[in-house]
C-alpha cells in the first residue's frame, strides 16, 4: 500500500494572512434534505441564504443579520408548492432580494423581488414584485430564474432561462423602475435579450449561470453544455457589455465575444453552476467541474473525470472581444469526481477568488474552499494548489468519518468585501455512490458506499460559515491597558463647579434650558462637532452616515485612543478628499461600521436611532469592553428577536440611552444633531470612566 499523506493547511502562513472560521449559520426551522445553502449572497449588512429543497422541495429563503450572525427573517413563495425550489439561485443588492424559482408554474419559473421593509426584515410570502416570461416566451420548460444577479445597488437584475427555444437558452435584463420595483411589470415586456446567436444550439443551456458585476455594466453568461470547434460539451461563456446609451436602448443583444478554453478537455462544462465578475467587469472567474454524474443532462454522455478546474479571464485593454484564458486554477490534491469549480466568487476589487471543490477527497470527502489571492505580477496558474497566495478553508469540527459528506464550498460562495467569505456546506451524506452511476467503484471502497453501493440521503441540515481574513480583525495593536489619566486638580472655589466655560454654549440656535444643551457644550468642548457655522449648531438636523462616522471616530479619539493606520475597507462612494474620508476609514477599520453594500457606505444616507445604537455598541467592543451583564431597558418597539436588540440593551444598560418615553426607543426614528450630543457626550463619559 502506498500512503501519501497531505497536508493542506501547514502553519508558516503570515497570522495576518490566515483565515478564520467566524461562525456558522442554520436555518432555525432546520430539516434534513433542504440543500441549505447551496446558493448565497451577501453585503455589510445581510447574508441571504437558500433552501431550496425539504421533504417536498417547496424552498424557501433565509435572511441573517451579517454582523452578529442572528436570523432575521423566512421568505418564502406566494405560489409555494412541492416541487417549486423557490431559491434555487438568490441575490441581494442594496436593500432588495431576489428569489429564483425555475420550477415553479411547469418549470415556466418566477422571479420574486423583496423589498426591505421599514422596520427591517421580517418574516414573508408577499413579494413586493413577482417577475415571469411574457407570454411570448413563456412555455413549459423554459427555466426562467434557472440562475439570478444583480448589480451591487439593486437596480439591474439579470435573470437565466436555460430551457427557452429548445434550451438554446437565453437571459433577461430587468431595470428598477423609477418608482420602485413595485412598479415592475409582472412580465419581460420592454426589457432586454441577451442571446448568443448562431453559436448556441438546441440543449446548450444558454443561462444556465449568470454574473453581473457589482457596476451593472457586464454580464457574463454561461452556456456549459455548448458545442464547438467539432468538440463537445466544453462550454462557454459570452461577455455582453452595457450600451453607452443604457441596457434599455436595445432590445436583443446577440453578436458578443465568446470566451472559451483551448484543447479544454471534451467534457470540461466551463461556468458549470459557476460564474463570477469584479465590481467593475473587469475580471472574470469560471468554473469547469466536469461531468460528474450520468444523467445530468444526456444519459448517452460517458463519464468526464470531473477533477475540475477554474479559469480567470482578465479583459484587455480592447476590450472582451480579445480575452484569452488568464489562469487556470486546479485542486493540488485534486481526484476523480472532486468537481473543483462547482462553486466560484470573486471579490469586488477581483483581488481575491474562492472556488469550491465540495466532494474533495484529499479532505476526506468534507469538501474545501480555496482562496486565492492575486499574485504581485498578476493573475497565473496554479495546478498544484502550493502558490504563497493560496489558503485552503474546511469545516472546522467536521467529523472524520469516512462515510459522511459535507459538500462544503458546492455552489455557495460569497465574498463580503475584500476579507470576508461566506461559505454553504449545502448537506451531509452517509453515502455517495449509486450502483448504476458510478458502478466502476469497489464495494465499499473509495466513495465509502455500503456493498451494493446505495445511498443514504441527507441526515443533517446544512449550514453556512462566515470566514474572516485575520488582518480584517486586527483593530488596534495588542498592548497593555494605557493607566487611566490622573484625576484633575479639585476647583479652587467650590462655586466654579456650577458655572460653565461661557464659549461653551454661544451656539445662537441652542436654548441653554434644553435637555440637550449640556451635551452639546461638552462635544464642543472635546472636539468632537463646532457646529455647523461659528454660531449655529442646527440641533433639529438629521446626521447622515458621513457625520456620524466622524464624530464617533472623534470620540474615539479623544477619549485618547488612535484609529487604526492600516485600513482594511474601501469605498466607491466616498472621495478620498471628502471631509468625512478620514472618520470613515476610523469606523471601517475599527469594525464599527462596514458600509451598505459591497465597496458602499452610502454617506448621505441619515442615521437611525437603531444604527445609532450599533455604531455605539460595536465602538464598545472595538475598545475591549463587554456590555453589562443587565440587558438594559426593555423597550416595547424593539423585539427580542430583532437585529439591533442587543446593540440598544447593551447603550441602555451602558445608561447612554433611556429611549424615547412611555417604553419606547422610536428604533426607525432618525437620530437629530441634539440628540447625536446626547449619545456621544454619554458615551465618551462611559468610555473614560
Amino acid at each position: 500500500v502506498d500512503v501519501v499523506i497531505h497536508v493542506t493547511s501547514p502553519g508558516h502562513y503570515p497570522w495576518e494572512d490566515a483565515w478564520v472560521q467566524a461562525r456558522s449559520m442554520t436555518a432555525g426551522d432546520a430539516t434534513s434534505y433542504n440543500d441549505f445553502a447551496s446558493s448565497v449572497d451577501a453585503t455589510s449588512e445581510v447574508i441571504v441564504v437558500s433552501a431550496d429543497s425539504s421533504a417536498s422541495n417547496a424552498g424557501a429563503v433565509y435572511v441573517f443579520d451579517a454582523g452578529s450572525g442572528t436570523q432575521l427573517a423566512k421568505l418564502t413563495s406566494t405560489n409555494s408548492a412541492a416541487g417549486g425550489y423557490f431559491g434555487n439561485s438568490v441575490a441581494v443588492g442594496g436593500d432588495t432580494i431576489f428569489v429564483g424559482a425555475w420550477p415553479e408554474d411547469l418549470h415556466r419559473g418566477r422571479a420574486y423581488v423583496f423589498a426591505k421593509p421599514p422596520g427591517g426584515w421580517i418574516d414573508t410570502s408577499t413579494a413586493t414584485a413577482t417577475l415571469t416570461p411574457a407570454a411570448t416566451h413563456s412555455s413549459i420548460g423554459v427555466n426562467f430564474s434557472s440562475w439570478i444577479d444583480v448589480s451591487d445597488d439593486g437596480n439591474t437584475l439579470a435573470v437565466g432561462m436555460s430551457g427557452f427555444s429548445t434550451a438554446s437558452g437565453a437571459v433577461l435584463v430587468f431595470a428598477k423602475p423609477s418608482g420602485g420595483w413595485a412598479d415592475a411589470d409582472s412580465d419581460d415586456t420592454g426589457v432586454v435579450m441577451l442571446r448568443a446567436g448562431t453559436r448556441i444550439a438546441a440543449g446548450n443551456f444558454f443561462g444556465h449561470d449568470v454574473a453581473i458585476s457589482g457596476d451593472g455594466n457586464t454580464i457574463a453568461v454561461s452556456a456549459p453544455v455548448s458545442t464547438f470547434d467539432g468538440v463537445g460539451s466544453r462550454g462557454a461563456v459570452f461577455v455582453f457589455t452595457k450600451p453607452d446609451a443604457g441596457w434599455a436602448s436595445t432590445t436583443t443583444m446577440t453578436v458578443v465575444p465568446r470566451l472559451s478554453v483551448d484543447g479544454a478537455y471534451r467534457q470540461q462544462r466551463l461556468g458549470n453552476w459557476g460564474v463570477a465578475l469584479s465590481y467593475d467587469g473587469s475580471t472574470l472567474v469560471a468554473g469547469a467541474p466536469g461531468e460528474w454524474r450520468k444523467g445530468e443532462f444526456d444519459d448517452s454522455q460517458i463519464h468526464g473525470d470531473a477533477y475540475g478546474s477554474a479559469f480567470v479571464f482578465v479583459r484587455p485593454s480592447g476590450g472582451w472581444a480579445d480575452a484569452t484564458e488568464t489562469a487556470e486554477l486546479a485542486a493540488g490534491f485534486g481526484h476523480k469526481y472532486d468537481q473543483f469549480g462547482r462553486g466560484v466568487a470573486i471579490s469586488g476589487s477581483g483581488d481575491k477568488i474562492a472556488v469550491g471543490n465540495p466532494w474533495s477527497r484529499s479532505s476526506n470527502y468534507r469538501g474545501s474552499v480555496y482562496v486565492y489571492a492575486k499574485p504581485s505580477g498578476g493573475w497565473s496558474d496554479d495546478l498544484d494548489g502550493a502558490g504563497d497566495n493560496l489558503r485552503v478553508l474546511t469545516l472546522a469540527g467536521a467529523d472524520s468519518d469516512p462515510k459522511h459528506r459535507y459538500a462544503f464550498g458546492e455552489r455557495g460562495l460569497a465574498f463580503i468585501g475584500e476579507n470576508q467569505l461566506v461559505a454553504g456546506q449545502s448537506g451531509y451524506v452517509e453515502a455517495l455512490a449509486q450502483k448504476d452511476e458510478l458502478s466502476s467503484l469497489p464495494d465499499g471502497g473509495l466513495y465509502g458506499a455500503n456493498a451494493d453501493h446505495s445511498v443514504t440521503a441527507n441526515t443533517l441540515p446544512g449550514s453556512a460559515y462566515l470566514f474572516k481574513l485575520r488582518q480584517a480583525l486586527r483593530q488596534q495593536p495588542v498592548a497593555p491597558p494605557a493607566p487611566p489619566p490622573p484625576p484633575p486638580p479639585p476647583p479652587a472655589e467650590p462655586e466654579e463647579l456650577a458655572e460653565p466655560e461661557p464659549e461653551l454654549l454661544e451656539f445662537a440656535d441652542v436654548d441653554e434650558g434644553s435637555v440637550h444643551a449640556e451635551s452639546i457644550a461638552a462635544v464642543a468642548a472635546l472636539g468632537i462637532t463646532s457646529g455647523t457655522t461659528d454660531r449655529t449648531f442646527s440641533p433639529s438636523d438629521a446626521v447622515t452616515r458621513a457625520q456620524m462616522a466622524t464624530f464617533v471616530a472623534r470620540t474615539w479619539e479623544a477619549a485618547g485612543r488612535e484609529c487604526p493606520t492600516a485600513v482594511v475597507l474601501f469605498f466607491d462612494d466616498v472621495a478620498s478628499g471628502s471631509t468625512h474620508a478620514a472618520g470613515i476609514d476610523c469606523v471601517s477599520a475599527l469594525g464599527v461600521a462596514q458600509g451598505t453594500a459591497d465597496r458602499m457606505f452610502s454617506p448621505s444616507e441619515p442615521v437611525t436611532r437603531a444604527q445609532m445604537a450599533a455604531f455605539l455598541a460595536r465602538a464598545w467592543a472595538a475598545a475591549g469592553r463587554a456590555c453589562p451583564d443587565d440587558a438594559g431597558l426593555s423597550f416595547d418597539d424593539v423585539p427580542a428577536d430583532s437585529a439591533r436588540a442587543a446593540d440598544i440593551g447593551c447603550i441602555a444598560a451602558l445608561g447612554i440611552t433611556s429611549g424615547t418615553g412611555s417604553g419606547a426607543f422610536s428604533p426607525s426614528d432618525a437620530v437629530t444633531r441634539a440628540q447625536m450630543a446626547t449619545f456621544l457626550a454619554r458615551f465618551h463619559e462611559a468610555l473614560t470612566n
